[in-house]
């Protein structure tokens, strides 16, 4: 993920994810919780996202939601099962022969000299209660073009957390692949 620091050296972005790195991949997905925060400042942003890059560090070419068309190699756009549009193929190049990295979780920007933003619903995951904070669920990944969804192969080992003092991220399995997330946000 690209991080931004400030005059202070505190990251202005904050990342709650987990991911799935070193690998081909033709497609994600996610059933994403939508949120209502009512106090992001302006000029910050709180965002839950399937993110699918072509490098560890989300740095290079990536699009923050999708799935490749194995037919064509476009990155298309579903939203309740319909798809609603694409990224060509040749806008992205570096995507042409799949990802090799994929990202689900989500991620906070704000002024590096001010209090993050809240993540989710604002409430930290816990393990015990986890559809008490953000989710992303039915979690999955093609692999083969063409291709099917399948679950994808995460756990607890993936799980990324910039500021694991205002935000968290857990996984749980609730009857289909899933990750709790969110926080208060805060000074990080």
């Amino acid at each position: 993920m690209p991080i931004s620091r400030g005059v202070h050296g505190r990251l202005a972005l904050q990342t709650a994810v987990t991911k799935l790195s070193n690998g081909v991949y033709r497609g994600a997905k996610a059933d994403i919780s939508v949120e209502k925060l009512n106090n992001i400042a302006a000029g910050h942003y709180s965002a839950s996202l399937v993110w699918v890059t072509d490098d560890p560090n989300g740095y290079t070419q990536s699009l923050w939601a999708g799935w490749m068309d194995g037919g064509t190699g476009h990155w298309w756009l579903n939203v309740n099962g319909e798809s609603i549009g694409y990224w060509p193929k040749g806008l992205i190049p570096a995507l042409d022969d799949g990802a090799s990295n994929l990202i689900w979780g989500s991620v906070t920007y704000g002024g590096s000299r001010e209090a993050s933003s809240p993540m989710g619903n604002g409430i930290l995951p816990d393990a015990s209660e986890p559809l008490k904070s953000g989710i992303l669920k039915s979690m999955g990944v093609v692999t083969s073009s063409p291709g099917s969804f399948v679950d994808a192969p995460v756990d607890q080992s993936g799980i990324k957390v910039d500021c694991n003092t205002h935000y968290g991220v857990t996984y749980f399995n609730d009857e289909t692949t899933a990750i709790a997330y969110g926080g208060p946000g805060g000074l990080c």
